[in-house]
């Protein structure tokens, strides 16, 4: 019990004595005491504003970008571009990379390929570790392809093999791929990519795409 006791003191001294020393602390330093108390007080403030304000912004920016999703399947891509672009005047939000990619993709749909590339690469310079960067790689192929950039398309679809060996796009990759070789001349190469492809997806519709390809690239005996 004496000994419960004199921990209890011990604790109370050192609890008088920390006051004591906070205390002579501010009257010696009364200046920075009062600007450290304005800046906690900003910062409490503040903190919680941002975060409203963010919010706001995410939730403007989810709405513009449903309007221009409505408008798109209205068959306006007109307005839905309009829409997308208020959008992306959010830039913070939450909701840009998904606006990028559907105004990339309108875009291409209305045969604005040079803007359609534009805007797949805008995001892929700042999002290019985001979830949607496998369906921007590959429209952003196609949409060189239609430009008749087939080198850089070719990059761009091997950009995706390299980073996406596993996944469910890869079809429309090797496809896009071996029309590449194709438009360049390097059948031998085309050809390559389509066995790739029929091993791949062995069993499966995509080898008998791939199987066809093969049998017209292939010189008739």
């Amino acid at each position: 019990m004496p000994r419960r006791w004199v921990k209890e003191e011990l604790k109370k001294d050192r609890l008088v004595s920390w006051v004591e020393r906070s205390v002579t602390w501010v009257n010696e330093n009364k200046e920075n005491a009062l600007i450290g108390g304005i800046v906690i007080l900003a910062v409490a403030i503040f903190i919680p504003f941002s975060l409203s304000r963010r919010a706001k912004m995410n939730e403007q920016a989810f709405s513009l970008l449903a309007r221009g999703q409505q408008e798109y399947f209205m068959n306006q891509p007109d307005k839905a571009i309009s829409f997308y672009d208020q959008a992306l005047r959010h830039s913070g939000s939450k909701a840009t990379p998904l606006v990028f990619l559907y105004k990339g993709n309108t875009l291409y749909e209305m045969e604005k390929y040079s803007e359609a590339t534009s805007i797949y690469k805008r995001y892929l310079d700042k999002y290019e570790t985001r979830k949607f960067t496998p369906e921007v790689l590959l429209s952003l192929g196609n949409s060189l392809e239609q430009e008749e950039k087939f080198d850089e398309a070719k990059e761009t679809y091997q950009k995706f093999l390299d980073r996406f060996p596993q996944h469910y796009l890869l079809p429309g990759v090797y496809q896009g791929m071996g029309r590449c070789y194709e438009k360049l001349g390097q059948k031998d190469e085309a050809i390559k990519i389509y066995q790739q492809m029929s091993h791949f997806y062995s069993g499966r519709i995509w080898q008998d795409m791939a199987e066809a390809k093969i049998k017209a690239l292939s010189p008739t005996p």
